[in-house]
């Protein structure tokens, strides 16, 4: 099959009258919407050592979308085993408190909300690889469940037995092959966490910031990543973290950069430097660039 500019045109002028310079929906933060914007049928992944946030800021940004643009997640989470736990992070998040502070009533009306816009991947020990990840976010689909964002935290943690007779790099490509087919087809965002390979320390004591080219075969997550994020602490001791934007595959979506945020340690929450308080957002469906 050939594909003529002709065989465009329309939906060229359909993009033109459409056109305001940006494309995708709020994160729900205002500094970190200057960078980035979230589109559904593409990959985003994050890295970062150890403790530096990323996933506490990709549940951040999840509460936010869910209450923003009724968005539905789907968690492949082992690290956050036992799942309460993570439930427990995503309701400190919706509540702005710790859990212990959080009444039985609004507990009760916090986990109805959620009920809508979470759930999690929980596979048998045999079915941890992508392809077992993948079988069961269709079955959920099929079966009338909405996903706007499948969630596989961290990469390192699933089945890589496939891997045999293939170079890193060969593997890696084949399963992010895959994984963009399968967004493609159901229209959703595919988030990938993955750790980076060990780096040593400064002088000072902290680590540098990680790249994509960090992670084991990085150079093909850097190649296929539509979306590469690094979250990082230069600084342990304060509550806070830096966002890297270090690829956006087009320009409508964004731009490279980085943004800091304020972190909560008791409520989980972040915020832009400039807003006073740790406040969620309003509902307001798609946001003004789109």
């Amino acid at each position: 099959m050939i594909v003529e500019p002709n065989d465009l045109l329309q939906k060229l002028k359909d993009l033109k009258r459409s056109y305001t310079g940006r494309k995708g929906l709020s994160t729900g933060f205002q500094t970190l919407d200057d960078h980035i914007l979230l589109s559904k049928q593409y990959l985003m992944v994050m890295t970062g050592m150890p403790s530096c946030g990323k996933s506490e800021l990709l549940d951040a940004i999840a509460i936010n979308t869910a209450i923003m643009h009724n968005w539905s997640w789907l968690y492949f989470s082992p690290e956050n085993f036992p799942l309460e736990e993570h439930l427990k992070k995503l309701a400190e998040k919706k509540a702005g408190r710790v859990l212990g502070s959080i009444s039985d009533t609004e507990l009760a009306s916090i986990a109805e909300w959620m009920q809508t816009h979470f759930a999690w991947v929980n596979p048998p020990e045999d079915k941890f690889s992508l392809a077992g990840i993948l079988e069961i976010t269709e079955i959920r689909i099929q079966t009338g469940f909405p996903v706007d964002v499948l969630v596989i935290d961290p990469w390192n943690e699933c089945d890589h037995s496939g891997q045999a007779g293939l170079r890193d790099d060969q593997y890696i490509s084949k399963c992010l092959t895959t994984l963009r087919r399968f967004h493609r087809k159901y229209d959703l965002l595919s988030c990938v966490i993955i750790h980076p390979t060990k780096l040593q320390k400064g002088n000072d004591g902290n680590y540098p910031i990680p790249s994509l080219y960090d992670c084991n075969g990085g150079a093909m997550w850097r190649n296929k990543a539509d979306f590469g994020i690094c979250v990082h602490r230069g600084d342990m001791e304060k509550q806070g973290a830096d966002v890297h934007i270090q690829k956006v595959k087009f320009k409508s979506m964004g731009k490279i950069g980085r943004v800091p945020l304020d972190y909560d340690f008791k409520s989980g929450r972040f915020k832009d430097q400039h807003s006073s308080e740790f406040l969620l957002p309003e509902p307001e469906g798609e946001c003004p660039y789109k």
